[in-house]
C-alpha cells in the first residue's frame, strides 16, 4: 500500500499548487474510475505549463489503463456484468457492489490476440510471435466543484465524457524449455495506440473553464508509441487427468506520443503488471468429436503507474471458470474458443463477467 499512499501525496501536493495558481476560481474535478485532478476558470499564461503537466498525466493514466485492461492475461471485462455478491446477499466493495458493477458497464473492451510458436529448434528452444488488436472505452459522468461552500454550488450539472484507445500490438521472444515441466519465456513487442476524447460541456463551470482546457483534456487525441518487456516463468503438470500449470508473468511498458499537438507535449506512459496464475483442467468427452475442457483459474495481479490510482489498488484477485474448445484442426489462426465466467476481487472494478475466449493456453 506504500506505493498508493505515495501517489495519492504526489496528487494532493499537485491540487495544492494548482489551487494556490487560481485561488478560489479553480474548478474540482471528478472523473470516476480515469480522472482526478483540479482546473482553473482562467489560466494565466505563466501557469498553462502546469495544465499542461496535469492533463499529460491524465491521458497518461487512460493510456495505461487500457494497455493493462487489454493484457488478456491481467482481467477479463466480458460483455455481460454481474454482482457475484447478489446471490449471496453480500454487497461488498472488495467483491462487487451495485456502484462497483456500474463502473464495468461503463468500460468496454475488445481483444483480437493472436499467437504463433516453432517448433523446438535447439536444446529447448523455440521462438514465438505475438500479436493483436485493441479497444477500449470508458464513459463518466465530470462533476466540477467551484472551491466554495456546498451549498453554494449544489445545483450543480455533470458532464458526459468518453475516452477511447485504439491500437494494435506486435511482438516477439523466444521460449526455453529447461526440464519436462518447467519453461521460461522472454520477449519485446511494440504498442501503437490512439488516444481519443469527446467531452460535452454541461456545467457552466465546465464550459467557463472550456476555452483552457479543450484540447487539452478534453476533446483531444493523442497518438503513442509504447514498448513492453515481458517475462514468464512456467510450471506445467504431465497429469492426464486434471492437468494443471502456474504462471507467473511480469510486464513492464514505457512510451512517449508520437503526435504533435496541445494534448501530446507531456503524455509519457509507464506501467506494469505482475500477474501469478494457477489453472486446473479438466477433460470432458468430446461433442461432435471436438475436444473440450473445463478450466479454472486463479490470479493476482499487481499493477504500477497511474493504473494504481485508477484501480484504487496496486494488487486484486481474479477467479473464473471457463469452457474450451478446441479448434486447432480446423484453421491455423484459431487455436480454441469458448466462454468463461470470471469474478475481480479487490479492485475499483470488482465484479463478476461473462467473457468469450479466443486462443487461450490449452
Amino acid at each position: 500500500m506504500a506505493t498508493q499512499e505515495r501517489m495519492e501525496t504526489r496528487n494532493e501536493a499537485t491540487d495544492r499548487a494548482l489551487s494556490s495558481f487560481w485561488g478560489r476560481a479553480a474548478l474540482r474535478v471528478q472523473v470516476p474510475l480515469i480522472v482526478f485532478t483540479t482546473l482553473p476558470m482562467a489560466v494565466p499564461a505563466a501557469e498553462s505549463g502546469a495544465v499542461s503537466r496535469s492533463a499529460g498525466q491524465q491521458i497518461e493514466s487512460v493510456i495505461e489503463t487500457s494497455l493493462i485492461l487489454t493484457d488478456k492475461d491481467a482481467v477479463s471485462l466480458g460483455a455481460l456484468q454481474f454482482d457475484p455478491g447478489s446471490f449471496v446477499g453480500l454487497d461488498s466493495e472488495q467483491f462487487g457492489s451495485s456502484e462497483s458493477v456500474n463502473r464495468r458497464r461503463k468500460v468496454r473492451t475488445f481483444v483480437l490476440p493472436w499467437h504463433w510458436k516453432t517448433e523446438e529448434v535447439e536444446q529447448g528452444f523455440s521462438k514465438y510471435i505475438r500479436a493483436r488488436l485493441m479497444y477500449f472505452q470508458a464513459e463518466q459522468d465530470v462533476v466540477y466543484r467551484p472551491q466554495t461552500p456546498p451549498e453554494q454550488s449544489s445545483n450543480e450539472a455533470s458532464d458526459t465524457s468518453k475516452s477511447r484507445v485504439y491500437g494494435g500490438f506486435l511482438g516477439g521472444g523466444v521460449n526455453y524449455k529447461f526440464s519436462e515441466h518447467w519453461k521460461a519465456s522472454f520477449g519485446v513487442g511494440a504498442h501503437l495506440v490512439r488516444y481519443q476524447n469527446d467531452h460535452d460541456y454541461n456545467s457552466i463551470y465546465s464550459q467557463a473553464a472550456a476555452a483552457d482546457v479543450d484540447g487539452l483534456l478534453f476533446n483531444s487525441s493523442v497518438t503513442a508509441l509504447v514498448g513492453s518487456v515481458r517475462t514468464d516463468l512456467t510450471y506445467k503438470s504431465q497429469a492426464e487427468s486434471f492437468p494443471w500449470h502456474v504462471s507467473s508473468t511480469y510486464t513492464y511498458y514505457a512510451g512517449d506520443a508520437v503526435s504533435s499537438g496541445r494534448a501530446a507535449d507531456e503524455v509519457e506512459p509507464e506501467t506494469w503488471s505482475w500477474v501469478n496464475a494457477a489453472y486446473i483442467h479438466a477433460d470432458l468427452p468430446q461433442i461432435s468429436d471436438v475436444d473440450n475442457r473445463l478450466r479454472f483459474s486463479a490470479k493476482r495481479i499487481d499493477v504500477g503507474g497511474e493504473v494504481a490510482r485508477t484501480l484504487a489498488t496496486d494488487n486484486y484477485y481474479e477467479f473464473g471458470i471457463g469452457w474450451l474448445f478446441d479448434m486447432s484442426g480446423g484453421s491455423s489462426w484459431v487455436d480454441n474458443i469458448g466462454a468463461s465466467a470470471s469474478v475481480n476481487v479487490g479492485s475499483a472494478l470488482s465484479g463478476g463477467s461473462v467473457s468469450i475466449l479466443y486462443n487461450e493456453e490449452w
